[in-house]
């Protein structure tokens, strides 16, 4: 267990961004217990421009430990999107934010040698879209739906461990 405490309820969490607009978070949940295992949210990853070995589902944590160990400044927060994003054109490739992220849910490019974190595909997530039997959502981000968001994180983080 990751030790998250909340208190669970159905209230909505809005953001105010830049000049006082008003953005509705959202967050994608996996139900690992629902997943077919088929890998077509890997294969639509991948189509979408990045190949993905493990469904890796950035939880879009309220503090971006990634983001506060980088020290070229490259992780942030989308402003239109509330997604946590790469500046690809910063990021050196150093990895120590894949070390700081509490769910492993970044991943590395060798190819580029830049790190990847999902960026919901700019607000329209194809696994979710894709995803044949509902083991993916794409909710706006209240306590209910992050304690499910924790739950569904941390079966697969288990699951994942079991298999590394």
């Amino acid at each position: 267990m990751l030790g998250v405490q909340t208190r669970v309820t159905s209230k909505p969490i809005i953001l105010t961004i830049g000049k006082g607009e008003v953005v509705m978070a959202k967050i994608i949940v996996v139900d690992p217990d629902k997943c077919g295992k088929c890998n077509i949210c890997e294969m639509i990853c991948s189509l979408a421009g990045e190949m993905m070995e493990t469904p890796l589902v950035c939880q879009q944590c309220e503090v971006l430990f990634c983001a506060s160990v980088c020290q070229k400044n490259a992780i942030k927060r989308n402003e239109t999107t509330n997604a946590t994003v790469v500046d690809l054109e910063l990021c050196n490739g150093c990895k120590v934010c894949i070390k700081a992220c509490p769910f492993q849910a970044i991943s590395y490019n060798a190819g580029r040698k830049k790190v990847f974190i999902c960026d919901h595909c700019g607000g329209d997530p194809q696994c979710v879209k894709w995803c044949p039997t509902g083991a993916l959502e794409y909710l706006d981000v209240t306590e209910s739906s992050r304690q499910k968001q924790i739950a569904g994180g941390e079966k697969v983080f288990s699951l994942l461990n079991k298999i590394r």
